[in-house]
């Protein structure tokens, strides 16, 4: 008994050491595995700060700041209001590209012509020339650039020569204010701005047509700037050329008072990149272009990888893709940076844009003129551009809701004539803040007050002042419903065929319409990014 006993006992002996053995082989295990993944997390976040410092935008640094009156810029104002030299149409060229006109027109100089602060654009009709300018779509160009404390850049004389301490002396030495020259890029804005209204052209009637200023404000958010070549800036000039065509052709219907407006868009630009994410991509996009020729063959037979296709991906973008990913991947480390940023700007480009107010006369005090007034001015704000707006906005909405008398008074705009807010990045308090003062001042229930002074605090005929506009990736979200193809197509029966007796057989027709059409390709209904018509960007 004794000795099975002391067998039992050694047994559990060996297992137990074996067990204590393996508990320990596994914890040195997990020890080794751990240090061996912090040590690559620690490799990663290394390598992402080194990449972030070899790929850093320069702070403080300008792009668009050359003087409206140098010589490569060449926009004198005359003292009839006009310049003495025609708008640029080089763009119309190269597809709206700033840096493939810059690389491919050495000889023009667009390089350092696009550094302008001021730049009057034209699209020539499709039959122009050189010699034929007849009728083509004008808008002008105007940047307002911060420094990341907020003061705004002085002009240059050319771009290796900043102006001297006396040159800048000189240009504002007179004693009438009005013949100051712009040393800033907001002054040179608001020049240009006064010229339009000196400006008259006559009618076919000949009539005197006086002209006024239509100005769009646009700033931008994170992952831009004002740079040759970003994508906001392309886009904001393609958005200036559809203004210019839209108010073209209401004055062409009759609508008289867009027949003298002129369209200025006022970029603001500041610090939004942190990162220079197009350096990054380069060596993928070489790269993939290599490869590209070795194995992708007919490159008809491949998708790009942005419209929705069956075809293959091709070798080419499918490297161009790790480039853009990696370089998206870095660069989402700087929003949390690049937001205190905008906020810090927030009141010094409120203040430029009160001066662009005074200019226009739309300053806080004559808003009750405004419905006389031909000036326009709308203000736009992308993402950290947009809680830059809400930042410098939300007390002067909460002041304005809490001192607004209601009883079917009219509720002003808090800036120019419209603020509208793309995907604004900023806390839903900037918001929520705003409608909490409108229901301190609404009843919305029996026994909190007269509910009918609620529905009388706007006017019937007020106008929205703040838009918020927020989107999904694809829209509308859950892709199109009947619904969606009824309201889409009600003026447009005719391409469907006759005897559409519901929604759904609509839409069903409607999405056979688009397969005959570009077949391969409806379900691009469903699959359809937010569209990128300018202002938008990241």
């Amino acid at each position: 008994m004794s000795a099975r006993l002391a067998s039992t006992t050694g047994s559990l002996r060996s297992l137990s050491f074996k067990i204590l053995t393996g508990l320990r082989r596994a914890a040195r295990f997990i020890w080794r595995a751990a240090i061996t993944v912090v040590r690559l997390l620690l490799l990663a976040f290394l390598m992402v700060l080194v990449t972030a410092w070899a790929i850093s935008t320069p702070k403080d640094h300008p792009y668009r700041v050359l003087d409206p009156d140098s010589r490569d810029c060449n926009m004198r104002i005359g003292e009839n209001g006009n310049y003495a030299s025609p708008a640029w149409n080089i763009l119309a060229a190269y597809g709206n590209a700033e840096n493939e006109a810059a690389l491919k027109d050495e000889a023009g100089h667009w390089d350092t012509r696009f550094q302008c602060a001021i730049q009057r654009h034209e699209v020539p009709v499709p039959s122009a020339d050189a010699n034929n300018r007849s009728n083509p779509l004008g808008y002008t160009l105007a940047f307002l650039e911060f420094k990341e404390e907020g003061e705004p850049f002085e002009l240059i004389k050319d771009p290796h020569q900043l102006f001297t301490l006396n040159e800048l002396t000189d240009r504002v030495s007179y004693i009438e204010r009005s013949e100051w020259k712009p040393i800033t890029q907001l002054e040179a804005l608001n020049a240009h701005l006064r010229s339009v209204e000196k400006r008259t052209h006559s009618d076919a009637f000949g009539n005197v047509v006086k002209h006024s200023n239509y100005v769009i404000v646009f700033v931008h958010g994170w992952r831009h700037d004002a740079s040759i070549g970003d994508g906001n800036v392309t886009d904001l000039r393609a958005y200036a050329a559809h203004v210019a065509r839209y108010l073209r052709d209401r004055c062409n219907a009759g609508e008289s008072e867009h027949c003298g407006r002129e369209v200025t868009a006022a970029y603001v630009g500041w610090r939004g990149a942190r990162l220079n994410e197009t350096r990054l991509h380069l060596p993928f996009i070489a790269l993939g272009n290599s490869v590209g020729a070795l194995l992708d063959g007919d490159a008809s037979h491949c998708s790009n990888g942005v419209l929705p296709s069956e075809k293959p991906l091709c070798w080419k973008n499918w490297i161009n893709s790790w480039g853009d990913s990696l370089a998206s991947g870095v660069a989402t480390l700087t929003l949390f940076d690049r937001k205190p940023v905008s906020e810090y700007i927030a009141p010094h480009a409120l203040m430029a844009l009160r001066k662009i107010e005074q200019v226009l006369d739309k300053q806080p005090g004559t808003k009750a003129k405004q419905r006389d007034n031909p000036n326009k001015m709308i203000v736009i704000g992308h993402s950290l551009g947009g809680n830059m707006l809400a930042t410098a906005l939300k007390d002067h909405l909460i002041k304005a809701v809490r001192n607004h008398p209601g009883a079917n008074a009219y509720f002003y705009p808090p800036l120019g004539d419209l603020v509208v807010l793309i995907n604004p990045a900023a806390e839903a308090s900037k918001w929520t803040d705003v409608q909490r003062a409108v229901w301190e001042k609404i009843a919305f229930f029996e026994g909190e007050g007269d509910l009918m002074a609620g529905h009388r605090f706007f006017p019937a005929h007020q106008s929205p002042v703040v838009i918020s506009v927020t989107s999904a990736y694809s829209w509308p979200p859950g892709g199109i419903r009947p619904a969606d193809c009824a309201i889409a197509m009600h003026d447009k029966l005719s391409l469907l065929g006759p005897d559409l007796n519901s929604p759904s057989e609509m839409c069903a027709r409607y999405k056979r319409f688009l397969e005959a059409k570009n077949p391969g390709n409806s379900s691009s209904m469903t699959r359809r990014r937010t569209p990128t018509s300018a202002p938008a960007g990241r």
